[in-house]
């Protein structure tokens, strides 16, 4: 039935792997179990790994690829009502691993987690986890995937809550120009986070999440003639970015 942390111990798993270390071979079976449950055990098991198999770096490596994008979803099977239960206890499995070295700021980037985690959540935004990924690498805010979707495009179909923490992480981090137009960046498809926020949730109710991120973060906001100048000129910043910053500040044009 899987490790429950609410019956087993770091101390019985270790013995238990100790005596038979086979089973630490492949995937880590944790997640195709109670998750829930099971999640405080991976960096015990991480490390018993590389202990008892003396694996390089890169075997190491192989293993973790395949344990921080379990990490940063929140699975489908523990119910809507332990999704803050999950990112409290993902959050804590994640914070070791970096203590361990077995996560390193680098890997954020690489593995594309801040958009894998801003999909995941069906009643509540991971929040733990986002701060924690979008404090250590505030860079991967301005990452893209494929589709050209940034963290704030994932966001936008997500709660609205989740929406404004990941507007807010870009604006806090990215003051004077990045961090307004992350809000109007097209994607491969011509798409912004705010036309896909606005389908999913409607004009009025964004707006209001927009406004109220700003007065929040009401130091260093955007430069603003920065921003209309740029957004003017850049083809891949749709043109709302400049009609936004005119209805907010209609004298700007005259200056």
């Amino acid at each position: 039935c899987g490790l429950d942390s609410e019956r087993d111990t770091e101390e019985e798993v270790e013995n238990i792997l100790r005596i038979v270390p086979r089973v630490l071979r492949g995937m880590p079976s944790i997640f195709y179990c109670n998750s829930l449950r099971s999640i405080a055990f991976l960096p015990k098991i991480a490390q018993l790994r590389m202990m008892l198999f003396e694996n390089s770096d890169a075997d190491a490596r192989w293993w973790i690829e395949f344990a921080l994008p379990n990490l940063v979803r929140t699975p489908s099977n523990i119910g809507d009502q332990n999704e803050g239960l999950f990112d409290e206890r993902a959050f804590v499995v994640l914070r070791r691993l970096k203590e361990m070295g077995l996560f390193r700021k680098e890997d954020i980037h690489r593995y594309g987690l801040l958009n894998k985690l801003c999909t995941s959540g069906k009643r509540s935004f991971p929040e733990q986890r986002f701060r924690f990924l979008s404090d250590w690498n505030p860079n991967a805010l301005r990452q893209t995937d494929a589709d050209g979707w940034l963290p704030l495009h994932c966001a936008a179909q997500s709660t609205r809550q989740g929406f404004r923490l990941v507007f807010e992480a870009g604006i806090c981090h990215f003051p004077n120009e990045d961090g307004i137009r992350l809000l109007f960046q097209k994607d491969n498809y011509g798409g912004t986070p705010f036309q896909l926020t606005c389908n999913w949730h409607g004009r009025e109710k964004t707006s209001n999440a927009i406004e109220n991120a700003l007065v929040n973060q009401s130091d260093n906001l955007y430069d603003t003639q920065r921003v209309l100048l740029s957004a003017a000129s850049d083809r891949t910043i749709h043109l709302d970015c400049v009609y936004f910053v005119l209805r907010r500040e209609p004298d700007a044009i005259a200056q």
